[in-house]
């Protein structure tokens, strides 16, 4: 298995220029897979890239 990187809800707002709040709902709109620690949503690289690509962000 691979070493993961996972990117923070946080950093995907500014990376994406919008809200945490709507990063998180277009998360689970496109039912993302993600890692939830705690309050804590992080989300592999991998799974940006694909949101990303899919959706034109």
């Amino acid at each position: 298995m691979k070493n993961e990187t996972y990117i923070t809800v946080k950093e995907l707002a500014e990376r994406w220029r919008c809200s945490r709040p709507s990063v998180v709902r277009y998360l689970k709109i496109h039912e993302a897979k993600v890692v939830q620690l705690g309050r804590n949503i992080l989300v592999p690289s991998s799974e940006v890239a694909r949101l990303e690509g899919d959706n034109g962000l």
